[in-house]
């Protein structure tokens, strides 16, 4: 898990069930939205392969 402040916004960007990141955000770092999972891709624009995707960082 990782969280980044952005102005007065919190982001949590964190692995859930099935290994899927996902993207959450808070104001009070009490409450937080899930903003579902993130689409990520390889460099090149591929999606990933199935698998064990590793603890998300930005």
């Amino acid at each position: 898990m990782m969280v980044l402040k952005v102005a007065d916004t919190y982001h949590m960007f964190a692995e859930g069930k099935g290994d899927i990141a996902h993207r959450l955000t808070s104001s009070d770092r009490i409450n937080w939205i899930d903003h579902g999972p993130l689409d990520m891709r390889s460099a090149n624009g591929s999606p990933l392969s199935e698998g064990p995707y590793g603890t998300p960082t930005v």
